[in-house]
């Protein structure tokens, strides 16, 4: 009995041990991107860039729609929306909803620039209704 309870004590250390060390991993494994989120903060958009696109490029997805963004809003690029929409599909990416990052640049235009740019936010949040997805046809529906 005193063996049994020493193997589940050491099996239940042995998991925590486990545990911990792999959310240090995580953690550092994203590093580089919580690097060029604070780029972006900063306003450094050009050097942002540059690091979102190298992950990107290493099949970073938050970082892809980070480097569409930019795009989006013409940040430390030229402002470019068919490669921004390129940028956003979600071709056999796991969890990915087609529509809602385009539909959060939409909201994010009106936000910050509110009438002077819904023009353009238009452009995006009905490019999100075209993928069927719903926030967006009800905003459109509301808003329209």
């Amino acid at each position: 009995m005193k063996f049994r309870i020493l193997l589940l004590f050491l099996v239940i250390i042995l998991m925590i041990v486990f545990f911990i060390s792999y959310r240090l991993y995580l953690y550092q494994a994203d590093e580089p991107y919580r690097n060029a989120i604070s780029l972006l903060k900063e306003g450094k958009y050009k050097e942002a860039q540059v690091a979102f696109r190298y992950l990107s490029q290493n099949g970073h997805r938050y970082a892809q729609i980070e480097l569409a963004r930019l795009y989006a809003f013409g940040l430390g690029v030229r402002k470019d929306r068919e490669h921004a929409s390129k940028l956003l599909q979600c071709n056999s990416v796991n969890n990915c909803i087609s529509g809602k990052a385009e539909y959060g640049i939409g909201i994010e235009l009106i936000k910050r620039y509110g009438l002077e740019k819904r023009k353009e936010a238009l452009y995006w949040i009905e490019k999100s209704a075209s993928f069927s997805y719903e926030p967006a046809i009800k905003w459109l529906k509301e808003n329209n």
